[in-house]
Order: structure tokens, then C-alpha cells, then sequence
């Protein structure tokens, strides 16, 4: 993780690899029913701003994008 602090603004910046698994099923009739299951370790990246508003209390925004094979997963957040 990158820190950038600007008083009581921080910008940080991430990046790692996110290990994921999915499942999902469909029944079709009373006795049929269809499964997949996958799984991945993928790149991951992130970032956002922190806002230290005072002592221990905070704002924080951030953005995250697991990059898949398939589909790219975007993530956006917020949190005091």
C-alpha cells in the first residue's frame, strides 16, 4: 500500500492478487439440477482518500477492481 498523507487528507493506492470461488445452481425441473463451481487467484488494485476529521474519527472512499479472467469485479466503498 502507497500512502500519500496531506494533512488530514491521505490518497493511498493498492495492489495484491484476490483469491476468489464462486458457486451457483438452477433447477430446471423436480429432479434436474445444473451446478458450476470456479475459483482463481487474480491481480487486484485499489484506491481511495481518507479524511482524519479528528483523533480517531474518519472518512474514508475507495475503489477496488479484482481483474478476472472472465469479468472484472469493480467494488466501490464508503465508511466513517
Amino acid at each position: 500500500m502507497i500512502l500519500l498523507p496531506a494533512g488530514r487528507l491521505t490518497f493511498f493506492a493498492k495492489g495484491g492478487v484476490a483469491r476468489w470461488r464462486s458457486e451457483a445452481s438452477i433447477r430446471h425441473s423436480m429432479d434436474n439440477i445444473a451446478k458450476r463451481e470456479s475459483d482463481g487467484v487474480d491481480p487486484m488494485y485499489g484506491a481511495g482518500l481518507a479524511w482524519n476529521i479528528k483523533g480517531s474519527t474518519g472518512v474514508r472512499l475507495e475503489y477496488e477492481r479484482i481483474a478476472t479472467d472472465t469479468v472484472d469485479r469493480d467494488f466501490v466503498s464508503a465508511g466513517v
